[in-house]
C-alpha cells in the first residue's frame, strides 16, 4: 500500500490508500 497525498489534474482529491481506487476508475474512463 502507498500513503499518498494529492490532487488529479481534474481536481479529484485523493489520500492514503483511495488513490488506487481513483486510479482504478480513471483507467476504466
Amino acid at each position: 500500500e502507498l500513503t499518498i497525498t494529492g490532487e488529479l489534474t481534474d481536481g479529484t482529491i485523493f489520500e492514503g490508500t483511495d488513490v488506487i481506487r481513483v486510479i482504478d476508475k480513471a483507467g476504466k474512463k
